[in-house]
């Protein structure tokens, strides 16, 4: 429709000599050709070369110019946009003539349009006004702008008076005839121009173009095709759209010729009412994505404008999955670099051949928003913006608007759907997609780098190198041959819910294979009874089973037939996963187990999670936190939100990016290992991980950067590890600084630190009676164990030297549980290193009764050579 729009504008150009008034408010003001008066401070020209209401309080306004009535037949148009919905307290008029500027004048004559009214029922109204009286001459539709509209108007006169009323319908630019009638009460009158009545939050919400009044514009313009539609269920037919009605009274079937092999129409028909749209019906089929060649003859408009004779290509197209994928995202724009400051999407066209996206679909996260009628050509870039935006993009190159574009900085899940709502491309990308933290801080947009590896992720996809900042529109300035030689694999298996299991794989796959239900098998005697769903990254899909899993079994998921990522690469055959039903965490079931909250250069925050329970545990339903400003708990983020499993007595490993954490430390396996898009922010010198069910607080660890080992000369890098599952997490003597043996990190498996929980025979033991503390990982800790039978102890804890000298009060009239655990890391006052040797550990113990106990201990502190 745009087409048509510019060929009207140049004719009201060609014809301006003739005309009486013409603006299109391209020079920018209101004071050259013509000059508009009144009210000039309440209007301005905006940026879309506009005229746009401009109050700030309550009133009306109104601009005004000199015009007359021709002594032929007259012509008005004018486009107006009203961004609200009208009422009697917020409408226009459009004053065709008046013979007077003052349009508030007692003693007005004039006719003018009136758009707006109360109710429902708001159309485009012509009336004549005698002073102080209105007549109603001609009406639209009824309820047609009782809306915020977007509308053209015209308005012809004839030299004996014949009044006709046009308006084009929604989204299109082609005049309807609404009503007509006959006036001929006033035939010299002197001023046409414009009045707005509002409230303070309408003043400036007023938009009017092309103001056109003259002579009757004469069509001199032959028709254009406009685009032809191609129904895949009809393959039969095909619709020539023009951008104006046809004679259809000069039309036969010669007139259509279609190579290959199709020929002639067989009949004609006329879809709409002003027999804009052809229809041809022929004998045989087109094929799928054949290019085919229509010859048009002898087609004329209702003026006797006649199509040149004219051949174009066109195809039934069925679309593919990767036909198109998405190219590059700018998600951040800012602070910008050389492009727009505007978040845009770009899709590239892998195919030969041109394809139309109209009814096709950009799913960004939750919000769908559909294309417009565009074309993306062969082998060539689409730069999709929101409308607001998307004239700053024109000079990129191939444009298409969505009606708002918000994509989420930190990452987000894109989709690009055909009309039949099925899956052509998924992004799914997280901010270290970037591959350069500096650059994921805004300006730059994410590039794909082998468009023939759309299923890749983050290895197929790095931060611009553009001076720019990006390359809409053009091709990537990070394209390089990026080929996908990986097999994929079963990632992981995980239900919460028993009659439904969800697989998940290692990277994308062909939706056709995941669609097999052939290709799974489950133990025990359970079946697929249905495919419920295939993933739109293409990760994953979910199984409806034919029975309900126990609480307790663990299950094995086998693959039993062909499954191929997008390049041809196959699972192996006969890969399996164990799997579990998972159940929601109770306090303490899963405990915090290992912190790094102040990480090496280029390293990431982490927490360690351990499942001292029995129960396979639900990681959706679990959030990770920390503490507001204010102490209260924040919401935090979710674990796992795909869905994950924690099986009894194992780790599992939480990260922003666990390649990371792989590179740094020393690993055992990969299964530990999660990605969350986020993690709490954990400040360096002290703070709160929290585990959360719900509200409910599943384990908590109140950290300070004091607890690591007073001897190491740097704890960048260092993370600290609980000691046993079983002692509590708040407890200072639970924790402990990675041993330099295992690299100050064992993310995934045991800990260096951890040592056994040994009753005490007596009221206390210590072990081991030979430690050495050297943060080796291996006895760097001297534990104390305690056991009471009754509450109510205190006691307080003094080590001795061999010459009876005390060094250190480990403990100072503390209130004890009645069983429980301290630590000693060989350290004494000012953080000193206490000497090699035996030590004496005298415990002083009472309970309210008053009787005082004392116990001697030794141990021996050595060290390794």
């Amino acid at each position: 429709m745009r087409k048509r729009l510019y060929t009207i504008v140049f004719l009201l150009v060609a014809n301006f000599s003739s005309a009486q008034v013409f603006d299109d408010f391209s020079d920018g003001n209101l004071n050259r050709q013509p000059q508009w008066l009144g009210d000039t401070n309440l209007f301005i020209v905006n940026n879309q070369y506009q005229l746009q209401s401009n109050g700030t309080t309550a009133g009306n306004s109104c601009l005004y110019t000199p015009s007359s009535l021709l002594t032929a037949d007259n012509e008005w148009r004018i486009s107006i946009k009203m961004t609200f919905s009208p009422s009697n307290s917020n409408y226009a008029k459009i004053y065709l003539l008046s013979d007077k500027s003052d349009f508030n004048d007692s003693t007005l004559n004039a006719y003018y349009l009136r758009l707006g009214e109360s109710g429902n029922n708001d159309a485009v109204k012509l009336y004549r006004q005698q002073g102080q009286q209105h007549t109603l001459l001609c009406e639209a539709s009824s309820g047609a702008i009782a809306a915020a509209f977007d509308i053209k108007i015209k308005v012809t006169r004839s030299i004996d008076g014949f009044w006709t009323l046009y308006c084009t319908p929604p989204a299109s630019d082609e005049f309807v005839i609404e009503d007509t009638c006959t006036d001929n009460v006033f035939n010299i009158l002197s001023f046409i121009g414009l009045q707005c009545f509002y409230t303070s939050s309408n003043a400036a919400k007023f938009y009017f173009d092309d103001i056109y009044h003259g002579q009757v514009l004469k069509d001199t313009i032959p028709p254009i095709i406009q685009d032809f539609i191609t129904d895949i269920n009809n393959k039969k037919c095909l619709t020539l759209i023009f951008d104006e009605p046809i004679d259809t009274s000069t039309l036969n079937l010669s007139h259509f010729t279609i190579t290959p092999t199709i020929g002639n129409p067989q009949s004609i028909v006329y879809p709409n009412s002003n027999n804009s749209s052809v229809a041809l019906y022929f004998n045989n089929n087109f094929n799928d994505n054949e290019l085919f060649t229509i010859n048009i003859q002898n087609v004329s408009d209702l003026s006797g404008n006649t199509l040149i004779d004219t051949s174009v290509n066109f195809m039934y197209y069925r679309s593919s999955i990767f036909d198109i994928v998405i190219s590059e995202i700018m998600a951040k724009p800012s602070p910008a670099k050389a492009l727009p400051e505007a978040e845009y999407i770009e899709l590239y066209n892998r195919n030969s051949f041109p394809i139309n996206l109209q009814g096709w679909q950009l799913k960004i996260g939750t919000t769908i928003k559909k294309l417009n009628n565009t074309t993306i050509q062969a082998n060539s870039h689409l730069i999709i913006s929101s409308l607001a935006n998307i004239k700053l993009f024109e000079s990129y190159g191939d444009t298409a608007s969505v009606s708002s574009l918000q994509i989420t900085d930190a990452g987000q899940d894109i989709s690009l759907l055909d009309t039949n709502n099925q899956l052509i491309h998924n992004v799914s990308f997280t901010y270290q997609w970037y591959q350069d933290k500096e650059k994921s801080a805004g300006g730059w947009a994410l590039e794909m780098i082998d468009i023939n590896n759309p299923c890749e992720e983050m290895s197929n996809w790095r931060a611009a190198v553009a001076f720019a900042g990006g390359t809409p529109g053009t091709e990537n300035s990070v394209k390089d041959e990026n080929a996908d030689i990986n097999k994929p694999s079963i990632s992981h298996v995980f239900t919460d819910t028993k009659d439904e299991i969800s697989v998940f794989f290692s990277e994308k796959l062909l939706p056709k294979y995941l669609n097999n239900i052939n290709a799974y098998t489950i133990s025990h005697q359970v079946k697929v009874d249905s495919i419920l769903n295939i993933h739109a990254n293409g990760k994953g899909v979910d199984l409806k089973l034919n029975t309900a899993l126990s609480d307790h079994h663990l299950y094995t998921f086998t693959i039993t037939d062909t499954i191929s990522d997008c390049v041809g690469n196959t699972v192996d055959m006969s890969s399996f996963a164990t799997f579990a039903y998972a159940q929601d965490a109770q306090i303490n079931d899963v405990v915090i187990n290992e912190v790094l909250f102040n990480p090496k250069d280029g390293g990431v925050d982490f927490v360690e999670l351990y499942n001292r329970s029995d129960k396979t545990i639900n990681l959706r339903t679990l959030r990770l936190s920390t503490c507001k400003n204010n102490g209260t708990i924040d919401t935090g983020y979710v674990v796992a939100l795909e869905g994950k499993a924690l099986y009894p007595k194992s780790y599992l490993l939480l990260s922003e990016n666990s390649e990371v954490v792989k590179n740094q430390y020393f690993y055992q396996e990969e299964s530990p290992f999660c990605t969350m898009n986020r993690l709490p922010a954990f400040a360096n010198e002290s703070g709160a991980v929290i585990l959360l069910n719900q509200n409910t607080v599943i384990d908590r660890f109140d950290y300070q950067e004091s607890m690591h080992y007073s001897m190491l000369t740097s704890v960048d890098g260092v993370s600290l590890e609980r000691i046993n599952f079983d002692r509590p997490s708040q407890s200072a003597d639970n924790w402990h600084s990675a041993a330099a043996a295992v690299g100050f990190a064992t993310p995934g498996y045991k800990n260096s630190a951890y040592a056994e929980n040994i009753d005490a025979a007596d009221n206390f033991l210590l072990y081991p009676e030979l430690f050495s503390p050297d943060n080796d990982g291996y006895d760097d800790v001297l534990n104390i164990s305690y056991r009471f039978a009754e509450a109510g102890y205190r006691a307080t804890i003094d080590i001795y030297n061999v010459k009876g000298q005390k060094i250190y009060t480990l403990l100072n009239n503390e209130l004890l549980a009645t069983e429980g655990y301290f630590t000693w890391d060989g350290t004494i006052d000012n953080h000193l290193k206490a000497d090699i040797g035996t030590y004496i550990v005298l415990i002083t113990y009472w309970n309210l009764d008053g009787k005082v106990k004392k116990v001697k201990k030794s141990c021996t502190l050595a060290i390794k050579f």
